[in-house]
This record gives structure tokens, C-alpha cells and sequence, in this order.
């Protein structure tokens, strides 16, 4: 209670009394470890340890205690010292702990090779560890000595269950190192019973196969994966379907795997992926076929909405966003939407404004309404007041379609050069936003081969 409210003088009082009594402390170097992630509390439990006199630290927990300090203050050469002290003496108990602060602080002083001795003493000590067993395969892996690793892996005498844990983690360590095929052959040989673990070991089998190129088996294999990686397994297998040019199966792909509560979310990935991919029309035919299943879903429909605009189909866009509309007639976002495609799509600027200006009303510091807002006075020749909007819109958010708006009314007031400036500042964040870049080129086309110049 003393080290966890900071209060250390107190603290190295009381644990001189304990000590003093003959009372064990075996509690303070386990309660280090569940704590050694609190740098406040560890940096209190090391003020505590360093008031003590000198002769309490040939206390064993005490000692046992500065080792953990040590480690983490980053004295590995003193953590070595004490470790070594420690496991030398026959009266030191719970020591699988020590082996593996000896290990890692050797490891850190660059000396793997004894690191990778420390941990396979340990091991001789502590045969069922998976504590000890896990940092010594990652250091042989990193160390090039794969064959040596499989052997430690092979001749540990785990339960089954641990052995089962312990083959995933090291299969994901080989498969991250580049060494699928002894992943694969590790991920094989499990036991049978893999302990609720299925999903884990098929979806690594599936990424081995991959890495190995073979990605068709690799598909086949990640369709069975289920439970919480489900997800994730349904986003590989949407990735690796491109690899295999055949995006065309990943729509009914997705939707077959993807359960009803989590339609929103993946379809919302995995549209982004195909529109990354240049495919919108497979992101479109996705969202449109999701909202027959989940007709309800209000995000779906609004980036189909989006969608759709950027695809041409902006009377689509508008029928969307007034069915949103109609659901939640105050949100400032599907008003904001609404207005700027009357906006830019049709001649109806009044009826534009209304629904910009409602949506300013709902959010007035949103940078994508003021810049409708701003974008409508200057459609209407406001000047003076588009300007005050949009320079406030591209204060709060430098965006490329906002630099866009901005620069052309500054160019249209004449302020040429500030103009440029915005322009310039917008390109060196979007070079390839087509309104920018559309209306550099419609006014002020040098801008965009200086801009060339420079970059080369």
C-alpha cells in the first residue's frame, strides 16, 4: 500500500521492520514483475530499495528485488552481476525469473550466444516453460540457427496444450523471419487437439502457403477460418484475390463469411480496398448488395452515396442522401453532402445553400461545411464573404479541395501570389487531387510546371 500510494521513505521503514523480524519478503520481487510496466511505481519501489542499508540487500528478495530495478533501469551489466550472485547460491528460490533477466540483459550487451546458453540452462532447470522456451527460439531464429530452434521447440517436454501455444508463436516468429516452410511443417505436426486454437493455426498454415506462393491453397485454407479472426481472414482473402486476379469473387466472398453485425465494418474495408484498386464499380455492386442485407445501415448507404458521385451518378447520390435526410433531417453531415452536390452538380444554388447553411447551423466549426459554405457564396459572387469562410476553412483544415476553393477566390480578388502560395502549400500534401490540380490548370497552368521543375 506504501509503494502504491508513493511513499517511499515510509515503505523502506516498514520493509526494514519485516526484515528485521525475520518475516519473508518474497512478495516484493513478484510484485515488481505483475508492476514493471508502471515506471512511477518501479521508479518509488527503486527510492524504496536504495534507502535501505546496505546490509538488508544480502537479503534474497531484496536482492532479487534490485535485479528487477536494474533491468529496468537499463544497468544490464550490474543485472548480470546480480543474477549470476543470485542463481549461484543454493538458498535462491524462484528462479526462472532470474534466467530470464540474466538472458535478456545479456542480450542487450550484444551478447547473444550467452543469452541463448542462459536460457537453455534454464530450461534444463525449468523443462515445462514456455517463459524460458519462447525468448530462446527468437533468439536463435534472429541468430540464423533455424535448425537449432526446431530442435529446442521439438524437445521440450510441454503439456499439450502449451506445446500447441507455443508452436503458434513460433510459427508466426518463422513466418515474420521469412521461414514459412518450417512453419508450415511446425503448424503440421501439432497435436490433434489443438485446444480451441484451430482458427489461429489454419490462419497461419494459410499465411505460409502464401509466403511460399502458393496463394490459391492459401485462399482455400483461410475460407476455413472462423471465430474472431474471421475478419481478418475475410480481408487476406479479399487481398490475395487480387494477387490472383480474381477480384471478381470477392463480393459474394464476403458477404457468404461476413455475419450480419459485421456487415458495416468489412464492407466498409473492403469497398476502401477496391476502390484503392481502381475498381468502384466492384465497390459499388459490394455496397448495393450489402444494403439489401442490411438495408437499415446508415454508413453503407452514405458512402454509396459518396460513391456515387465520384462515380458520375450524382442523381443517385442525391436520392441517398435525402433517404438519409428523412431518417435524421438534423445531421450536419448528410446536409452538408447534400448541399455541396446541388452545389457542383446542378444549378439549384438556392436549394444548395439552404442545406449547406442548416448544416453551418448544426456544426459551425466544421472545415468541410465552412468550405461549402464559402464555395456557395462564391458560385453566387459573394466574394467578400466566400473569402472570409474558406480562409477560415483552410485555417482550421489545409486540405486540398479547401486550397482549391480558396486559391481560385483569392485569384478571382486579384491576390495572384497568395493564390499560388495556397496552391503551392496544397500540392506539396495532395499532388494528385484532381479539383486542384483541374483548377491550377484552368488558371494558372505555370504554377504546375514550376512545381515540376522543382521536384526534379
Amino acid at each position: 500500500m506504501l509503494l502504491q500510494s508513493h511513499r517511499p521513505d515510509e515503505a523502506t521503514t516498514l520493509l526494514s521492520s519485516i526484515i528485521d523480524k525475520g518475516v519473508s519478503v518474497h512478495f516484493l520481487p513478484l510484485y515488481i514483475d505483475k508492476n514493471i510496466r508502471n515506471t512511477d511505481l518501479i521508479n518509488t519501489v527503486t527510492r524504496t530499495l536504495a534507502q535501505l542499508p546496505n546490509s538488508y540487500h544480502n537479503n534474497l528478495s531484496v536482492k532479487a528485488s534490485d535485479a528487477r530495478v536494474q533491468f529496468s533501469a537499463g544497468d544490464y551489466k550490474t543485472t548480470i552481476q546480480t543474477t549470476k550472485a543470485l542463481l549461484a547460491n543454493k538458498k535462491t528460490t524462484d528462479t526462472e525469473p532470474l534466467y530470464l533477466l540474466l538472458a535478456y540483459s545479456q542480450d542487450q550487451l550484444g551478447n547473444q550466444k550467452s543469452a541463448i546458453s542462459t536460457l537453455e540452462k534454464g530450461l534444463s532447470h525449468f523443462p515445462q516453460s514456455t517463459r524460458l522456451l519462447t525468448p530462446l527460439l527468437e533468439f536463435l531464429v534472429h541468430s540464423g540457427e533455424i535448425k537449432k530452434a526446431v530442435e529446442s521447440y521439438q524437445n521440450t517436454t510441454l503439456t499439450h496444450s502449451d506445446h500447441t501455444q507455443a508452436g503458434i508463436t513460433f510459427s508466426n516468429l518463422l513466418i515474420a523471419t521469412g521461414h514459412p516452410k518450417t512453419a508450415l511443417a511446425t503448424l503440421r505436426a501439432l497435436p490433434e487437439n489443438k485446444y480451441g486454437l484451430e482458427n489461429q493455426v489454419v490462419y497461419l498454415i494459410a499465411t505460409a502457403l502464401s509466403d511460399m506462393g502458393e496463394k490459391a491453397q492459401a485462399i482455400k485454407e483461410m475460407k476455413a477460418v472462423s471465430g474472431v479472426l474471421n475478419t481478418h481472414a475475410t480481408s487476406q482473402i479479399a487481398l490475395w484475390l487480387y494477387d490472383e486476379h480474381r477480384e471478381n469473387e470477392i463480393n459474394s466472398m464476403v458477404l457468404s463469411r461476413t455475419h450480419r453485425e459485421h456487415i458495416p465494418e468489412v464492407i466498409t474495408s473492403i469497398c476502401r480496398l477496391h476502390e484503392e484498386k481502381q475498381h468502384n464499380n466492384l465497390s459499388l455492386a459490394l455496397l448495393n448488395d450489402a444494403l439489401t442485407v442490411y438495408p437499415h445501415s446508415d454508413a453503407l448507404r452514405y458512402r454509396k452515396a459518396l460513391l456515387e458521385d465520384s462515380m458520375g451518378n450524382w442523381q443517385n447520390t442525391i436520392a441517398d442522401l435525402k433517404h438519409l435526410l428523412d431518417k435524421k433531417p438534423q445531421d450536419a453531415q448528410y446536409l452538408n453532402a447534400l448541399g455541396y452536390t446541388l452545389l457542383t452538380r446542378t444549378k439549384n444554388i438556392d436549394e444548395a445553400m439552404h442545406y449547406i447553411e442548416e448544416a453551418y447551423q448544426q456544426d459551425p466549426e466544421d472545415p468541410a461545411i465552412i468550405d461549402s459554405l464559402g464555395w456557395g457564396l462564391f458560385l453566387q459572387g459573394k466574394l467578400t464573404s466566400a473569402s472570409f469562410y474558406l480562409k477560415k476553412a483552410w485555417n482550421t483544415l489545409q486540405d486540398a479541395e479547401i486550397g482549391a476553393h480558396y486559391g481560385e477566390v483569392l485569384w478571382q480578388q486579384k491576390a495572384h501570389n497568395q493564390a499560388a502560395y495556397i496552391w503551392e502549400k496544397a500540392l506539396k500534401e495532395s499532388p494528385q487531387n484532381s479539383l486542384l490540380l483541374e483548377t491550377i490548370k484552368r488558371l494558372s497552368p505555370s504554377l504546375l510546371d514550376n512545381t515540376i521543375k522543382d521536384n526534379q
